[in-house]
């Protein structure tokens, strides 16, 4: 077992240090830090990587929800642009 410091789980995620800390906080599914003393905290390195493969087989088996997604994210861009436009602000 290998403990990686919280700055290296970040690098690992492809996150931000803050971000790490709120994933820890606030998603069920990830993995909690381990106390190595007063001020300092770890992650298992093992479990990590087990919740980035998790997240790799959920990604690329459910390509209907990426697309939904996409769709959605397109008709609220859509929908922006034409409030904007509503309002006068040309500039979109």
């Amino acid at each position: 077992m290998k403990i990686i410091r919280p700055r290296q789980a970040a690098e690992k995620c492809g996150i931000g240090l803050p971000t790490i800390w709120a994933w820890a906080r606030d998603k069920p599914d990830f993995p909690k830090p381990v106390r190595l003393s007063g001020n300092a905290s770890g992650f298992i390195e093992e479990e990590i990587d087990a919740y980035l493969e998790r997240k790799v087989v959920e990604y690329r088996a459910a390509p209907e929800k990426r697309e939904t997604a996409v769709v959605a994210a397109q008709k609220s861009a859509q929908m922006r642009r034409q409030r904007k436009m509503q309002r006068g602000d040309h500039a979109a």
